[in-house]
């Protein structure tokens, strides 16, 4: 993966921006912050795809990202300048992939992420097929069927041990969590796991997000270590799993 292919820019299939590394509170990178930027890039493509806020509010549905992976080529920097680059791949009929880039001043990759979204009804939360998505899509960037998925990248499902986990702390979701689907943002999960782990340098993360989050809600964290591994679990206060992540170091 040292060398970015990318699909047709005249087709405006793809989205660039630049960021800086923001320090978190602790002077380290900020995770949530980067992925933050990388979200919002995803969604300025969407909306220049022509698939954005009003086309949402015609079909009636939601972008939800349900799982995320994030592999580190390179150490985040504070201060250090990176150009991201973000596309997405075709549809299927329930959801689909994003990929994005961060990239140095040579162009090297720094950070892949790869994202999967489904389309959540706003009423009932519950999932909508992304059959009408797909097709519209494809209908208007037929070249976007040419975004396939890269070898070695598929999104699989974390499968943790029931048993190991000792509770790292609790939460309550804030305002400052919430974002536009009104529900607890994808990178807050990333910030409070990051709180709570060991970890400085990583090599990869994975995220799933099983059930949402809304204000005012609380969670309670729990983490299983293991050599160069930190496995992480948010709880709701019935039991229920929320979200479930996994950190790899250097």
């Amino acid at each position: 993966m040292e060398k970015l292919i990318l699909p047709g820019k005249d087709d405006f299939l793809y989205q660039v921006d630049d960021t800086k590394v923001e320090a978190d509170s602790r002077g380290k990178p900020d995770l949530a912050k980067t992925v933050y930027f990388l979200q919002n890039l995803a969604l300025a493509h969407v909306k220049k795809l022509g698939f954005g806020e009003d086309y949402q509010r015609e079909k009636s549905f939601l972008y939800v990202v349900c799982r995320m992976k994030g592999t580190f080529y390179q150490n985040l920097k504070v201060g250090e300048k990176l150009t991201g680059v973000t596309y997405t791949l075709v549809p299927n009929l329930i959801d689909m992939i994003r990929y994005a880039y961060l990239l140095d001043s040579e162009e090297k990759p720094v950070l892949f992420l790869s994202s999967l979204w489904i389309l959540l009804d706003p009423k009932t939360r519950r999932i909508k097929p992304a059959r009408f998505y797909r097709d519209d899509i494809l209908a208007k960037y037929p070249k976007m069927k040419e975004n396939k998925e890269i070898e070695g990248t598929h999104l699989a499902a974390l499968d943790f041990p029931k048993e190991g986990f000792v509770k790292a702390g609790d939460y309550t979701i804030a305002p400052s969590d919430i974002d536009a689907n009104h529900h607890m943002n994808n990178t807050s999960y990333l910030r409070i796991s990051k709180d709570i782990s060991s970890f400085d340098s990583l090599s990869s993360f994975e995220i799933d997000f099983e059930k949402e989050c809304f204000l005012n809600d609380k969670l309670s964290l729990w983490k299983k270590e293991e050599p160069g591994k930190e496995e992480i679990e948010g709880r709701k206060e019935d039991g229920s799993l929320s979200f479930k992540l996994r950190f790899l170091s250097r």
